[in-house]
Parts: structure tokens; C-alpha cells; sequence
């Protein structure tokens, strides 16, 4: 089978990041023992925007597959790609690869945008003209769900104030095709497209945070070789960005 299911997606399968930020208001009432962190982040069950997690975890993947890899937010070591493709009422932070050790990246985000970043994520995903039987739903998913599902050290932090279990923010995408451009990550011809494609990850949608300065740390560990992630944003929150 010619699809991302390979050491091409494993190197994708540990894409991680942290997300946070101090907001003036929460969506819905946050339990009696929620951290400042809980508060600021869509609970699993609120659409952000909106848009399902599923949703918005699709979206995640056409974004950084669309960049050119020598300015992919998933390699980038010190934040200057973080504006890299980005546009409209959500800013995607990557996380990285499972093999490039600890990261800090200092961003600055436009002031107004909701953030979206997995803890943890993988995506399985076939070309056109791989066999029918490996171009199926079911087929795709048993390829990424149990790894991300077996993902564990799952831990996030905005501004110093964990978050609760990450764990309870796992999702899988809705079906979703991309077609890769010039330069992709994954080497392949400019035009190629990868239908179907499904993810499996932790990911974390905060509402807009205030202006100013805030921290973003996140860290996962992926078995069978997935490889560990530690990522920290050092974000600048601006007008106008």
C-alpha cells in the first residue's frame, strides 16, 4: 500500500503542542475542581466555533500539509514559520516531530483568534489508486486510532495551570482528502492527493486569549517508536499580530 500509513506518517504521528491563555469568560461552568487551564479550553463536547473537534482536527491536517517543508510549523525549532499559512478566526500551533527532542518557540498571535493544537495526533491516509479494500474508513482508522489511544505522558499547561486529563480530549477526525503542493513535507509530486485520510489525536481548542504574554507547554510520549514530544510556546498575544 502507497499511503501515509509508513515512516512518512510516523514521523507525522507525533505532532504535538500546547496551547493556553488567560480569558475574561468561559463557555459553560466549569467543574469544582477545574483549573484556570479547564477553564480557558472548549470542553470536548462544545463545538468550537461552532465546529466539532473532528472538525476542526481535519482542518489541522490540511493546514500543515500545505506548507512547504522548508517552512513547516512541524520542523520549524524556533517559531519564526507560527504565522506560516495561517488565516481566518483560528491559529493552528503544531506540535513536532516525535524525534526532535525538546522545542521552544516563541509566537505572536493576532489578538481575537482561538487557538487549535493537538497534545497528540496521527493521520492515516491512502492515495487514489491504492486498493479499494486499503481505502476504506475502517481500514484507515485501525491504522491510527489504537496507537494514539496507547498514547500516554499526555500533559499540557497554559500559564503554569495544567490541564486536567487530556486525555478526555481525544477525537478522530471526519473523513477529509488534501492534495499535496511543491515542496511538501513528504516529498512527493506537487498535485498528489491523499483520499481518504483520517486522524486519531488530544487536540485542544482555547478561546481567544488577552492580550500580552503567555506560555504554552505540552508533551506526549507514542508507543511502538512514536517517539516523545516537548513543545513550548513562548506566545505574544498583539493587535493586529
Amino acid at each position: 500500500m502507497r499511503s501515509v500509513n509508513s515512516p512518512l506518517r510516523k514521523r507525522l504521528a507525533g505532532a504535538a503542542a500546547l496551547l493556553g491563555a488567560v480569558f475574561a469568560t468561559a463557555a459553560s461552568a466549569p467543574a469544582a475542581n477545574a483549573t484556570l487551564a479547564d477553564v480557558l479550553i472548549y470542553p470536548p463536547s462544545v463545538p468550537p466555533l461552532g465546529k466539532t473537534y473532528s472538525t476542526h482536527a481535519a482542518n489541522w491536517w490540511k493546514w500543515v500539509l500545505a506548507q512547504p517543508a522548508s517552512k513547516s510549523p512541524l520542523t520549524d525549532t524556533d517559531g519564526r514559520f507560527c504565522a506560516q499559512g495561517q488565516s481566518g478566526s483560528v491559529w493552528y500551533l503544531a506540535g513536532s516531530f516525535g524525534d526532535a527532542g525538546s522545542i521552544t518557540r516563541t509566537c505572536t498571535v493576532p489578538f481575537g483568534k482561538t487557538i487549535i493544537i493537538p497534545v497528540a495526533n496521527g493521520l492515516a491516509a491512502a492515495f487514489v489508486d491504492d486498493p479499494p479494500a486499503q481505502r476504506t474508513e475502517a481500514y484507515l482508522r485501525a491504522q491510527v486510532t489504537p496507537q494514539l489511544k496507547a498514547a500516554t505522558n499526555l500533559k499540557a499547561s497554559l500559564d503554569g495551570s495544567a490541564v486536567t486529563n487530556p486525555a478526555r480530549y481525544f477525537e478522530q477526525s471526519v473523513l477529509f482528502s488534501t492534495t499535496l503542493g511543491a515542496g511538501n513535507i513528504y516529498d512527493l509530486p506537487a498535485g498528489t492527493q491523499l483520499s481518504p485520510a483520517v486522524d486519531a489525536g488530544y487536540y485542544l481548542a482555547i478561546y481567544p486569549p488577552l492580550l500580552g504574554n503567555h506560555t504554552l507547554k505540552v508533551s506526549s510520549t507514542l508507543p511502538n517508536g512514536g517517539g516523545s514530544v516537548d513543545v513550548t510556546y513562548k506566545l505574544k498575544v498583539a493587535l493586529g499580530g
